[in-house]
């Protein structure tokens, strides 16, 4: 019996994927799963729903190895992937429904002709934020804890957990209202 090659370098992973190698993407599946599970585990609390999530975004990525050129940055490539189709899952999913209309409201004053295209941006602006922020606003604003709670999780004291909401609310504002004015002029 023949012996397969058996894929080791990371180019030699993506080659034997492209050519729908099960051995290879399963490597790359084992490689870059904590990670992506670690990124979708800012915005979502359900381990169930990360799973389908980064599960979603593998079989995304496997069906489009075939039709990407050369890739440079494979952990970013997949991390995009990952990232539209948490996003996708935020959009179809009912219970977050209600979430991203809360995030959206917390912007009021910013103009939005299309609010739906505004949630992948606004996500991009909360990956900005400083970590304990983000962690506050993303706990409160999307997963639905209260300060209380979110105070006993991250140890932190009630009113800091309010303050730090306060002040990514106001960065994220800001933020959107810089847009704004970029898009007014431009």
């Amino acid at each position: 019996m023949a012996q397969k090659n058996i894929p080791k370098s990371i180019d030699e992973i993506i080659l034997a994927c492209a050519g729908n190698d099960r051995y290879a993407q399963e490597q790359l599946y084992r490689l870059y799963f904590g990670t992506m599970v670690s990124m979708c585990r800012k915005y979502m609390q359900n381990d169930e729903d990360i799973q389908s999530v980064v599960n979603d975004g593998f079989l995304k990525v496997f069906i489009n190895l075939t039709k990407t050129p050369v890739l440079t940055n494979v952990e970013g490539w997949i991390r995009r992937i990952v990232y539209n189709t948490m996003i996708d899952f935020h959009r179809s999913n009912k219970t977050y429904k209600g979430k991203i209309a809360l995030v959206e409201t917390i912007f009021e004053g910013t103009q939005s002709t299309q609010p739906e295209e505004n949630v992948e941006y606004i996500f991009r602006l909360i990956d900005k934020l400083p970590e304990v922020t983000r962690s506050v606003f993303t706990k409160y604003a999307i997963e639905g804890f209260s300060h209380r709670e979110i105070s006993e999780q991250l140890d932190i004291k009630e009113n800091t957990s309010k303050w730090h909401l306060f002040e990514a609310r106001k960065k994220l504002r800001d933020w959107l209202n810089i847009n704004n004015l970029n898009k007014s002029v431009g």
